[in-house]
């Protein structure tokens, strides 16, 4: 991965570095108030397994020492607050992908704040920086790109999916057939719930934020969230499903809202399938008003 895009909502492509690290040593100080508030210093020995993207001063495979700041709250245990490390379980063995922007090459300063924009464990973030990677190294369209993808669906996590859509949503929107790679990936029942969660909040705020939203690009989404309500893997999304996504993206509250006959047209029995699916949900938000609409 070469290139940066600082204003991208991609942690991806706004980092100027994207590295692989594993702990072998690791001492963590004792908390202590400070002016930013309580921290403690873990002095780690890191080895750098990989580098996904940008440029180091020493060699893959060299261990490297430096200092991590977590903030806390005054204890052992670290919530909602600053710092890439703050959150994580830093510890002989452990490993991490590190998201950074510096202009340094040196690996300790990459490593820490405020350099580090993001840290995360190697078991939620490598298939997505992996797949990224190779997206980007192959220069791969969309289609391939979720072709790549699929078959590790139940890996993929909220990096790859802001990737995917910071990538090729712009051109998604102005074009409905760049949109079905990235709506049958959301729709693969395995998929992972992160990168679930995160396509379907994404898409809706995308489709939805252009006046007028693209009608075919919302009738294509429309009909992947009824397929997810349907679904039971998709169990956890039904509630906002219901009392939100579906509503924002049909405009619901508008008197003068898409009829259901028109936004389900070029997509032959899936208003019979959503109907089915808004019937059955059982969840805490009330169906009547997207019931109401589908069997007007």
């Amino acid at each position: 991965m070469h290139e940066v895009l600082p204003d991208s909502l991609s942690f991806l492509l706004r980092a100027t570095h994207v590295v692989l690290v594993r702990i072998e040593a690791a001492k963590t100080g004792d908390w202590a108030p400070g002016a930013a508030g309580v921290t403690r210093v873990v002095a780690v020995e890191a080895k750098l397994e990989a580098l996904f993207k940008g440029k180091l001063s020493e060699p893959a495979g060299s261990v490297v020492r430096v200092a991590l700041t977590q903030f806390g709250t005054g204890t052992s245990r670290v919530a909602g607050v600053p710092g890439a490390w703050s959150h994580q379980r830093v510890e002989p063995g452990a490993r991490f992908v590190v998201l950074s922007v510096t202009s340094s090459e040196s690996a300790p300063e990459i490593l820490r704040d405020p350099a580090a924009l993001l840290v995360l464990p190697a078991d939620e973030a490598l298939t997505d920086v992996e797949l990224a990677a190779t997206a980007e190294s192959r220069s791969l369209d969309v289609g391939a790109t979720v072709a790549l993808a699929t078959p590790a669906a139940p890996r993929l996590g909220a990096l790859f999916a802001e990737y995917l859509w910071a990538r090729f949503g712009a051109a998604a929107l102005a074009e409905e057939k760049k949109l079905e790679p990235i709506a049958a990936l959301l729709e693969q029942p395995a998929l992972g719930r992160g990168a679930r969660v995160t396509l379907v909040s994404t898409l809706v705020s995308a489709i939805t934020s252009p006046e007028p939203p693209p009608p075919r690009q919302s009738a294509r989404l429309a009909v992947a969230l009824f397929r997810l309500l349907g679904m039971p893997e998709a169990a956890p999304l039904h509630d906002n499903l219901v009392g939100t996504y579906l509503p924002t993206l049909l405009d619901l509250a508008e008197p003068h809202a898409r009829r259901a006959a028109d936004v389900f047209h070029d997509h032959p029995g899936e208003l019979a399938r959503a109907r089915a699916a808004a019937h059955a949900y059982k969840g805490s938000e009330p169906a009547a008003p997207l019931i109401g609409w589908l069997d007007r």
